[in-house]
């Protein structure tokens, strides 16, 4: 990965990578769909690749999409929004929901009672998981691949070796828009005239850590290690003024990152925003370390 974008064989194979898990899902036994699923759902948050693809999908609180699928469950129908990047970035949000409570064992998304009462499968555990498959796995790998078929079709206009951010940013916004030099840029994801994530300055990362701040408060997390995960944030938060050794901040984000899936993916997605728009500094260079950049 470059500062402006992936070599194009890269990106072909994260994307075949793709297509086969979906493939293999498809065909999955009761015994082999749970590992099959986290498979493909980690491809997506963590491949260098479609974590660029799926972050601006990722932009829903695990709460939200929590009550959406009990509303769903209380209803018996699935309610989707109509425009599709909204249902594209909703169907996602499902599958990231899930696969947080298959690693941290939550199980806030009643997988089998959305299954069986919302999609209206079979009442066996096969049945289920196969309709999910059918239902939401299949057409999300669809309209996502039809955009991934468009990136690649259009970095062919320009440097054939290479897919820029940029096409990637105008197929999978909702709006996405990437100026200036990687010391002084700015990123900002909007739709419509909501900015959703900015990230361009020092304050606007004290900012982003608040949110992550609330995020924490808002998880199912035990009580020691909810007050543990906020000292670890503290760490982070004084290395924005330079305070700290790499080695602190690093195992601080380390022991973070460990503490729920959920703040991994955050971390994650934070790291390569505000690297893109400002380089480098004590924080990103630790949580680079921390989560194996």
């Amino acid at each position: 990965m470059s500062e402006q974008g992936f070599k194009r064989s890269d990106a072909k194979r994260s994307f075949r990578t793709f297509d086969d898990l979906v493939r293999d899902l498809g065909s999955a036994t009761e015994g082999t769909w749970h590992d099959v699923f986290t498979r493909l759902v980690h491809h997506c948050l963590h491949d260098q690749v479609m974590m660029v693809v799926t972050q601006s999908l990722h932009n829903e609180p695990r709460s939200a999409i929590v009550a959406w699928c009990n509303d769903c469950v209380q209803k018996g129908v699935v309610g989707l929004p109509t425009d599709e990047r909204e249902r594209l970035s909703r169907l996602f949000g499902l599958l990231v929901a899930v696969y947080d409570g298959i690693m941290d064992k939550s199980e806030e998304v009643n997988l089998l009672a959305f299954c069986w009462q919302a999609l209206g499968t079979g009442m066996s555990f096969d049945e289920g998981l196969s309709g999910f498959t059918e239902q939401i796995v299949a057409p999300f790998a669809r309209d996502l691949g039809y955009r991934l078929d468009d990136i690649l079709e259009d970095a062919r206009e320009g440097d054939e070796n290479n897919v820029p951010f940029q096409v990637i940013y105008q197929h999978l916004g909702p709006s996405i828009q990437i100026g200036g030099s990687a010391d002084g840029a700015s990123i900002s994801l909007s739709a419509g005239d909501t900015t959703v994530t900015q990230i361009s300055t020092v304050d606007d990362i004290r900012g982003e850590l608040a949110t992550l701040r609330g995020l924490i408060q808002e998880l199912s997390l035990e009580k020691e290690e909810g007050s543990a995960a906020l000292a670890d944030l503290r760490v982070l938060e004084e290395a924005v003024d330079g305070r700290g050794s790499q080695q602190d901040v690093e195992k601080a984000a380390g022991q973070l990152a460990k503490r729920h899936g959920t703040i991994k993916d955050w971390l994650q997605a934070f790291l390569f925003k505000a690297s893109v728009a400002m380089g480098s500094n004590l924080l990103l260079q630790a949580l680079n370390g921390a989560l194996g950049g």
